[in-house]
């Protein structure tokens, strides 16, 4: 009996050399972590599905929250926010291929 949790998904289909592909974008909400109600739940779900859309597609993406530790990192909280501040620092000085507008 865990948290109640709330999923939004899109699927595409392209053609490539290989014949037909398949790809599927998934956003996941739980709560009460991100919504208190279902229909909160669910837009967050939804908002994760666009940030998933954004990060190229065929991949699942989770709601923003600076709470938020995969169980699977084996980094602590304050290796975490030093890995971030590193990644933002490198974002505006330019060394993102997408902060500079190339896709």
């Amino acid at each position: 009996a865990g948290a109640p949790w709330a999923a939004s998904g899109a699927m595409s289909s392209r053609s490539s050399p290989l014949g037909p592909r398949c790809t599927a974008s998934i956003g996941v909400a739980s709560a009460p972590r991100d919504a208190k109600t279902l229909h909160d739940l669910r837009l967050k779900a939804d908002l994760a599905l666009h940030a998933a859309k954004e990060q190229g597609g065929n991949t699942v993406g989770l709601t923003p929250s600076d709470e938020m530790v995969l169980k699977s990192s084996y980094y602590g909280r304050a290796q975490l926010a030093r890995v971030k501040a590193l990644a933002e620092r490198q974002r505006t000085k330019g060394g993102d291929p997408a902060a500079r507008g190339a896709r």
